[in-house]
């Protein structure tokens, strides 16, 4: 399977840095490469490529691994499979801007990864694999051993999904912390998803100015920030960065959720910048005799900044000059005092 985002190469054992280092704070110049590289998921094998795009109609022009990978026109795989081709003729459909400062749309993206029916296996003689109902708001660690465990820590709670007791990665086994370190992903309730949802829209107001790129946004450690201010890396319901060492969940065991896990979620679809814009103006009809207002309009347009430049015998891949890219209006209708 083709990997959807760069964070899929989160855990490269790096030779001055280790493992699990890109998408994290502290790699610094290391996440230029969120900015300068990206994953098209375009299938190396042309015939495979072509029969994908051969397929599209019910993606909408969205027909390979990452659907957030959106062709602007009719291509073959061929004329596709140079990378500045693949570049210059897609788009990043339903992009998500990591500035956004509503807590409840960073709780949409957070939470939009749930998944029903999970049959999952249990790493354990004797025992048969099990099958949940649901897996809610999960966040992987392990991409390909998030099953591979004797137990999980809601098996055995009833209520959920609606509550549990985190206690168990430091109690069920010893010694102390022994279960955190069998576990490959994180669940989490609704409740827990709004707080850090409505902690990272506090964080980014506190950086009092937007982030430029992705990287810029990881260097910053939003995420991070966010998770230190709720206790969903503790077992007592306090902050992470206000309790003490013994009831902190280890920092590198995989039931530790980090950026780089919230990160591998969003990866795909994310931007620090808008190309789509809703743009509303007006305009008064004064009669020049009485100086009366005699009509008054109002009008809204979406337009969409394309790859191309405005002048056309420009070098696409070139920093734009006068005019820059092109804009293309995709929406226009007239507006009543109601709508404003």
């Amino acid at each position: 399977m083709n990997p959807l985002s760069v964070a899929a190469l989160r855990h490269l054992n790096l030779p001055s840095n280790g493992p699990a280092y890109l998408g994290s704070p502290d790699a610094n110049a290391e996440n230029r490469i969120f900015v300068e590289c990206y994953f098209s998921t375009l299938p190396n094998n042309i015939n495979d490529a072509q029969l994908l795009i051969d397929d599209d109609n019910r993606f909408f022009q969205r027909p390979f691994p990452n659907p957030h990978i959106n062709l602007i026109e009719d291509h073959s795989a061929e004329d596709l499979s140079s990378p500045i081709n693949m570049a210059r003729n897609s788009f990043q459909f339903g992009a998500f801007n990591i500035n956004c400062t509503q807590a409840e749309t960073w709780k949409l993206i957070l939470s939009g990864n749930s998944q029903e029916d999970w049959n999952f296996r249990i790493n354990f003689p004797g025992v048969n694999p099990k099958t949940r109902d649901l897996l809610e708001n999960p966040f992987y660690r392990l991409p390909f051993g998030a099953d591979r465990h004797y137990k999980y820590p809601t098996d055995e709670h009833s209520n959920y999904p609606k509550s549990y007791n985190k206690d168990w990665f430091k109690t069920e086994w010893t010694p102390d912390w022994g279960t955190s370190y069998t576990v490959g992903i994180r669940e989490f309730t609704d409740d827990e998803l709004t707080e850090l949802a409505e902690k990272i829209v506090e964080v980014i107001a506190d950086q009092q100015t937007p982030s430029r790129s992705i990287s810029d946004f990881l260097n910053k450690g939003i995420l991070q920030q966010a998770i230190d201010r709720t206790d969903i890396n503790t077992i007592i319901g306090s902050e992470y960065r206000t309790t003490s060492r013994e009831n902190r969940i280890p920092l590198n065991a995989p039931a530790f959720l980090n950026q780089a896990d919230i990160l591998n979620t969003i990866a795909p679809f994310i931007q620090a910048r808008s190309d789509t814009f809703r743009i509303r103006a007006y305009g008064d009809a004064i009669n020049p005799v009485t100086g009366k207002l005699e009509g008054r309009a109002w009008c809204e347009a979406w337009v969409q900044r394309f790859p191309e430049l405005f002048d056309e015998s420009g070098d696409v891949s070139a920093s734009a000059t006068g005019f820059g890219r092109k804009f293309i209006i995709l929406h226009f209708k007239w507006l009543d005092e109601s709508q404003i």
